[in-house]
């Protein structure tokens, strides 16, 4: 018997995570409309399966073009046909980072701000979309190519395709770190939201000042969050 490729492990395991998700999500939730604390965590624990899937099998890929590893980047700098080939790919690294951020944009438009827990989820969701990204433009691959790529149009004076490259991952760059401050800062929050959600007026009365407090420093501390 032939043993299974790393790809099939890969969709069994995403199978299995996504029934896992269906099941707490339509069996056991339901079934724990009557308690609240023990239905927050499975809802948090649903929350998290869908942040991981995410991160692991998201659907934002972007494609690396693969140099002859016997070829130097003088060398490839040198061929017409491979440098065509990266600058196309560069192109297209662009066109991936605006699509995801308007994607995002787009979902965050619609949202319902009706918890804190739905806010929590969203930042998570966005931040797992961004991370996926990230992971790709930061691999050793991705950046030899924009360093042939720059070495070549400084020489060359053309820097269309490097130029707008880097102007999107300045501003992926920005929402990416906004939105690991939100997860961040959120975090920190969670024992307050929980006790908000339970809907008890003598908990939220207790926590309130706790929360406040929480908010101004994560507004005097953050960046990206005001």
């Amino acid at each position: 018997m032939s043993k299974p490729s790393d790809n099939e492990n890969s969709k069994e395991t995403q199978m299995r995570l996504k029934g896992l998700q269906l099941m707490i999500q339509q069996v056991y939730i339901p079934a724990l409309e009557s308690k609240s604390e023990i239905k927050h965590h499975m809802n948090k624990f649903s929350s998290q399966i869908s942040t991981s899937l995410q991160q692991a099998y998201g659907n934002v890929t972007i494609n690396v073009p693969e140099i002859p590893p016997e070829m130097s980047d003088e060398m490839v700098g040198r061929d017409p046909r491979i440098l065509d080939q990266l600058t196309k790919a560069v192109t297209e690294w662009a066109t991936t980072i605006k699509d995801t951020i308007e994607r995002e944009d787009a979902i965050a438009a619609q949202r319902l701000h009706d918890t804190a827990s739905g806010e929590t989820d969203f930042w998570n969701s966005r931040s797992a979309t961004f991370n996926t990204l990230n992971q790709q433009l930061s691999m050793h691959s991705v950046k030899r190519i924009e360093t042939i790529l720059s070495a070549k149009d400084s020489a060359s004076g053309d820097n269309f395709a490097m130029d707008t490259l880097r102007a999107k991952k300045q501003e992926f760059s920005k929402l990416h770190a906004q939105a690991k401050d939100f997860v961040k800062f959120l975090t920190t929050l969670e024992r307050q939201f929980k006790v908000i959600g339970r809907g008890d007026l003598k908990g939220i009365e207790e926590t309130l000042p706790s929360l406040l407090n929480g908010l101004k420093l994560i507004w005097t501390i953050s960046k990206h969050i005001n």
